[in-house]
C-alpha cells in the first residue's frame, strides 16, 4: 500500500507494520503506532486504505485495529498532504465499542529518524546535542531534529517529544484512551523536512497552514441529537436537555464562549451480567423504556428506566440552580437487577468553549496549562493519589477576560471516593470537557445501586486559577471530613518544632547487609566516602545553615530496601548509636518507612510469615489473585521481590503498623516516622469477600487508610509526627506533612497551599539524582518552595560543596525560619503580576517529566497571618545579576522591611498598587502590605 506526491512518498509495510514517510530529497522516517498491551505495530492490522483529494489536499485514510480481552479499538488514522509544502499532517480519531471504557496506554505516532545530531526548538529557543540527552525531552509547542540530511520539524502535536535511547520523535509521547461517548478525541501531528537551520521558520509557517487547511478539511459535522429541547438559563451560563422517546442528552452548553452543540450523555454506566459475563456500557442518550424530564422550582430531574430487558435497572440525574451562577448536579444509579452488577458510573460532564483557554489541573499543588485550546490537550488523574490528581477540581478561564471569564467544575465529595478525572480539549471546535467517572461499590456485585458521592458542580466565575481555588476551598473549609482542626497557633495535634522547621536533608545509611543492593544508593554513588557521613555530613550541615534541620533518613535496617518488609527492626546498630549526637545537633530524625507494602517472601527469599499472617488480609481481585508490586530489589535467587499490596481495613495490617511507630519513637528515639506511599498511590479495587469493606471503589480505602494513620497518632506520642509521600489531599487531617518531593514542574501554582496551608506542612522538592548540581533547578525550586509555603530542601548534605547553591538555600532557609509563623497560621494570597528584566533560564526536564524546564528568575508570594495582623509579599531573585521588576496588586500600601534591594517607584492603576524596585542578585525582598 503507498501513496506518493512530489513531495511525499507514504508507504505501508502491513508484514511488519512500518508505514515509510519520505519528505523532500533526503528526509525519510518510518511511523508506527504501539501500546503498551505487547502490540509492536497496529499498522500490522491495517484495512480500509484509501486515497483522496479535497480542496487542494491530497490525503490517503486507513484504520488499525486492537482487540484486547473483548475490547474493540479503532485508530482511525488520515494523512494529508499539499502540492508545494514540505509538511504532512497525521490525524488519528480512536473509536471504541461499548463492552466497556477502555484505559489503554497508547503512543499512537512513532517516528524514528536515523543519523540524529541535534534537537532545537523555536519557543523558546533552545539546542542540545543529541548525544548530552540522557533521558527523552519535549517541548511546548515545536521541536526539529537535525541530521546528516537535513532537518525533520514536527509541530501541532502537543509537546512533540525526542527519545535519545531509541532515536525516535513523538507527538505527546502517551494518551490514554478513556474518554466520554460523544466527545471527539482527534490527535494531530504536523511532520516537516528543511535542508538547514535557517529554514526552521519558514517549515514552521508552512506546517502552520497546512494545520489550518487540513482543519477545516476535518471540521465535523454538526452534533444532532433529536427530541424535545428543555433550554435552561442561569446567569451567564445556559444549557440545553434534550429528551427524546428512549433517552436524554446534553444538546448545548454556553459559559466562558461562545454557545456550542454538543450531543454528551448525562452519564455512562459500565455493566457486567452475571449470568453471561459480557462487560458493555450504556448511556443516557438510547435504549431506554421510559424517559421523563420534571422541571421543578430552582432544579429539575431526568429519569430514564428500563434499559433494554433490564427493566428495572435505571438511572435518575437533579440539578439544582443555586446562587453564585452555580449548578449543583446529583447522580443515581438504581440497579435492581440482581444479574447486573454496576463497575463504574460517570458524573455529569462539564463541557465549555473558549479559543486560547487557560486550564487549571489538579496535579502536584496545582498546574496551569496555557492556549489549551489550540491542540488536542489531554489530562487524566486517579484521585486520590498524589502522584496525579490531588484534589477535585478543574477550571478553564480565558486570562485576562472580562466578566465571568472562567467555568469550574469540581467534584464536592467529602469523603474522598476513588475516581478517574480527566480533561480533553478538541482544537477544530474550541471546546473542552471536565469528566469524572467512580470505580463503583459493590464492584462485581448483583444488584449494587448507589449514589455517586457528593455533587458535580459547575460554576462561573470571574477571575484565574486562584478564585476556581477559593471555589473549591469554601468546599473543603465547610464539608470535607479530612479537614484538620486549628486554633489560634495553627494545627494543635503538630509539634511546634515541626511546624517551625525550615529545611530538610535526606540520606541513607552505608549497606552493611551482605545481601543488600546498591538502592536507593545508587541515586548518588558515595563508594569513597567514610561510614560515619551520614551523621557526621549532617551535622556539619546544620552549624552552617544556622537553624533546626529535618532529617529524612533511609537505610536506616539492617534488611535491604524494598525487601523483607515489614520486618524493619531491629534497626543497624550504628543508627541506634549515632542519632542522639543528631538530635543534639538541632537536627529532628525521620526514618524512612513503608506503610503499604509486605514482602511474599519475607526473610531473605523465603516466605516467612506471608503466608501465615499477611496474605488473607492483602489486597486480591475477585478470583483472588494478590495485586502485586514489584521495584528494584531482588531476592537472593536474583528474581525482583514481589511485594503485595496490604489492604487498609485490616486489624493485623494496622497493629503491624502501628507497632513500628510506635518502636520507632519510644525505643530508638527518633522524631517523626515517614510512611512512604499512602498519599502517592492508588487505591486498589480489592474483592476480597473476608475484608472488611464493600468489594471494589468507593470510600473504604481512604476512610480504611485514615483510621490506619491515626492507630498510628496514637503510637507516636504528641511530640513526633508523621508524614507521607506527596500530598493526596483527603490524609490531611491524619498525617502531620506531606512530602512534596515532585512540585517540581514548572507553570504550577499554589492552589493547594492557598487550600491547606496551617493545616498540613508540605516540605522538601528533589534536587537530587540527574538535576543534582543544577544551579538554576535548584534556585528556582527553592525560590518557589518558599513563596509557595513549604519547608525547604530535601537534598543529600553534598550541597555544602557546591558554594553558589548552598549560599541560596542557606539565604533562602534563614528567611522562611524568620517568617515561620504566616506559613504554620496564616494563608497565602493571590500572587502579585510580577516581571522583570531577567530572562527566563532555560534546563533540561525534572523528574517524572520529560519537558524542557523554563525557570523565571523572579518569583513573588503575598502571605497573611490568619488574625489579619500583618501580610507580607515575598519578592525573590533567582538570578546571577540584580533583577528590575514591576509587580502589581490589591493593596493600599506597600514598604520595604527587609532585603537587599530597594524601591524605586509606587504607583496605582485602578485598584490596584504598581511597584517598582530591584533586587540584587540572589537575593529577595520582603515587603509589608497594608
Amino acid at each position: 500500500m503507498d501513496m506518493k506526491t512530489n513531495e511525499v512518498q507514504v508507504k505501508l509495510d502491513e508484514k511488519s507494520g512500518i508505514l515509510t514517510l519520505a519528505l523532500g530529497p533526503n528526509g525519510k522516517i518510518s511511523l508506527s503506532a504501539e501500546d503498551k498491551l505487547d502490540n509492536t505495530s497496529w499498522f500490522k492490522s491495517v484495512t480500509d486504505w484509501e486515497t483522496f483529494e479535497t480542496k487542494g489536499i491530497n490525503g490517503v485514510k486507513f484504520n488499525a485495529h486492537l482487540n484486547k480481552d473483548g475490547h474493540e479499538t479503532t485508530g482511525v488514522y488520515t494523512i494529508y498532504t499539499k502540492s508545494g509544502c514540505p509538511a504532512v499532517m497525521v490525524t488519528t480519531e480512536m473509536l471504541t465499542d461499548d463492552s466497556g471504557p477502555v484505559e489503554l496506554e497508547l503512543k499512537w505516532l512513532t517516528c524514528k529518524v536515523d543519523g540524529v545530531k541535534n534537537i532545537h526548538t523555536l519557543n523558546p529557543s533552545w539546542s542540545i546535542p543529541a548525544e548530552k540527552m540522557n533521558v527523552a525531552m519535549s517541548f511546548r509547542e515545536d521541536m526539529f531534529v537535525e541530521t546528516d540530511n537535513g532537518f525533520i520539524g514536527m509541530f501541532k502535536s502537543g509537546e512533540p517529544q525526542f527519545n535519545p535511547k531509541n532515536s525516535t520523535a513523538c507527538p505527546d509521547m502517551w494518551s490514554i484512551i478513556d474518554g466520554l461517548a460523544g466527545y471527539r478525541q482527534l490527535r494531530t501531528a504536523v511532520i516537516g523536512y528543511c535542508e538547514s537551520a535557517s529554514d526552521m521558520k519558514s517549515l514552521q509557517a508552512a506546517a502552520n497552514a497546512l494545520y489550518d487547511e487540513v482543519m477545516e478539511i476535518c471540521r465535523p459535522a454538526a452534533k444532532v441529537f433529536e427530541g424535545e429541547q428543555h433550554k435552561i438559563t442561569h446567569g451567564h451560563m445556559s444549557f440545553t436537555i434534550t429528551t427524546s422517546k428512549d433517552g436524554a442528552a446534553l444538546t448545548s452548553m454556553k459559559n466562558i464562549g461562545e454557545e456550542k452543540a454538543f450531543a454528551l450523555p448525562l452519564t455512562q454506566v459500565s455493566l457486567r451480567d452475571l449470568n453471561t459475563e459480557k462487560e458493555f456500557t450504556v448511556d443516557t442518550r438510547s435504549g431506554w423504556t421510559d424517559v421523563k424530564l420534571w422541571k421543578e422550582n430552582g432544579g429539575g430531574r431526568i429519569m430514564l428506566s428500563g434499559y433494554g430487558e433490564y427493566k428495572e435497572f435505571s438511572l435518575e440525574i437533579v440539578y439544582e440552580l443555586c446562587a453564585n451562577e452555580r449548578v449543583e448536579w446529583e447522580t443515581y444509579v438504581l440497579n435492581g437487577e440482581q444479574q447486573l452488577s454496576v463497575l463504574s458510573a460517570s458524573y455529569m460532564p462539564a463541557p465549555w468553549a473558549a479559543d486560547k483557554a487557560y486550564c487549571l489541573m489538579p496535579e502536584h499543588c496545582g498546574y496551569v496549562a496555557e492556549n489549551t485550546t489550540d491542540i488536542h490537550f489531554y489530562r487524566d488523574g486517579i484521585y486520590p493519589r498524589g502522584w496525579s490528581f490531588t484534589m477535585s477540581y478543574f477550571a478553564a478561564y480565558v486570562p485576562k477576560g472580562k466578566g465571568m471569564n472562567g467555568f469550574y467544575c469540581g467534584v464536592c465529595d467529602p469523603y474522598g471516593a476513588f475516581r478517574t478525572m480527566n480533561a480533553e480539549t478538541d482544537p477544530i471546535e474550541k471546546t473542552g470537557i471536565f469528566f469524572a467517572r467512580l470505580h463503583a461499590p459493590g464492584y462485581g456485585k448483583g444488584g449494587n445501586a448507589f449514589a455517586l458521592p457528593g455533587k458535580l458542580v459547575w460554576q462561573m466565575f470571574s477571575g484565574d486559577w486562584y478564585d476556581a481555588t477559593l471555589i473549591y476551598k469554601d468546599f473543603i473549609h465547610t464539608k470535607a471530613t479530612w479537614l484538620p482542626a486549628v486554633g489560634p497557633e495553627g494545627r494543635e495535634d503538630t509539634p511546634l518544632w515541626a511546624k517551625e522547621l525550615p529545611v530538610w536533608i535526606m540520606d541513607w545509611l552505608p549497606n552493611t547487609n551482605p545481601l543488600a543492593e546498591a538502592v536507593p544508593t545508587s541515586i548518588n554513588k558515595r563508594d569513597d566516602e567514610p561510614a560515619d557521613t551520614w551523621y557526621m555530613e549532617p551535622i556539619k550541615f546544620q552549624k552552617e545553615i544556622g537553624t533546626p534541620v529535618g532529617y529524612h533518613v533511609y537505610n536506616w535496617h539492617w534488611i535491604p530496601f524494598n525487601n523483607d518488609y515489614p520486618y524493619y527492626l531491629p534497626a543497624k546498630k550504628e543508627f541506634y548509636e549515632n542519632i542522639q549526637k543528631l538530635k543534639d545537633n538541632n537536627i529532628r530524625v525521620m526514618p524512612y518507612t513503608n506503610a503499604r507494602l509486605w514482602d511474599t517472601h519475607d526473610k531473605e527469599g523465603e516466605d516467612w510469615t506471608f503466608t501465615k499472617r499477611a496474605k488473607q488480609w492483602a489486597t486480591k481481585d475477585a478470583s483472588g489473585k494478590l495485586f502485586i508490586e514489584k521495584y528494584e530489589s531482588h531476592e537472593p535467587n536474583g528474581e525482583l521481590c514481589e511485594l503485595a499490596i496490604m489492604c487498609p481495613s485490616s486489624a493485623v495490617w494496622k497493629a503491624e503498623d502501628a507497632g513500628i511507630v510506635r518502636n520507632l519513637v519510644n525505643d530508638v528515639g527518633v522524631d517523626g516516622v515517614y510512611l512512604d506511599q499512602i498519599a502517592a498511590a492508588a487505591p486498589y479495587l480489592c474483592e476480597d469477600p473476608a475484608h472488611n469493606h464493600t468489594p471494589g471503589g468507593g470510600s473504604w480505602w481512604t476512610e480504611q487508610y485514615n483510621l490506619l494513620i491515626r492507630k498510628n497518632r496514637q503510637a507516636r506520642g504528641d511530640n513526633a509526627i508523621l508524614t507521607t509521600e506527596d500530598n493526596s489531599e483527603v490524609y490531611a487531617k491524619a498525617m502531620d506533612g506531606f512530602l512534596s518531593w515532585i512540585w517540581t514542574f514548572d507553570n504550577l501554582v499554589p492552589a493547594f497551599s492557598v487550600i491547606y496551608a496551617g493545616y498540613i506542612i508540605m516540605f522538601g522538592r528533589t534536587t537530587n539524582g540527574l538535576k543534582k548540581g543544577d544551579a538554576v533547578f535548584l534556585k528556582y525550586e527553592t525560590a518557589e518552595q518558599l513563596v509557595f509555603g513549604g519547608q525547604l530542601g530535601w537534598m543529600n548534605t553534598d550541597i555544602l560543596y557546591r558554594e553558589d547553591e548552598f549560599s541560596f538555600l542557606k539565604t533562602m532557609t534563614n528567611l522562611r525560619y524568620k517568617y515561620s509563623p504566616f506559613f504554620y497560621k496564616g494563608e497565602a494570597l493571590r500572587p502579585a503580576e510580577i516581571t522583570s528584566d531577567r530572562p527566563i533560564k532555560l534546563t533540561t526536564p525534572t523528574y517524572f517529566d520529560s519537558r524542557l524546564f523554563e525557570a523565571k528568575q523572579v518569583l513573588t508570594g503575598t502571605w497573611r497571618l490568619w488574625d489579619g495582623s500583618r501580610t507580607v509579599m515575598f519578592i525573590i531573585n533567582c538570578d546571577d545579576e540584580a533583577a528590575n521588576f514591576k509587580a502589581k496588586f490589591a493593596a493600599e500600601s506597600a514598604e520595604l522591611i527587609e532585603g537587599a534591594g530597594e524601591l524605586s517607584g509606587i504607583g496605582r492603576d485602578g485598584d490596584n498598587l504598581v511597584i517598582e524596585g530591584v533586587i540584587e542578585p540572589n537575593q529577595y525582598l520582603v515587603l509589608e502590605i497594608k
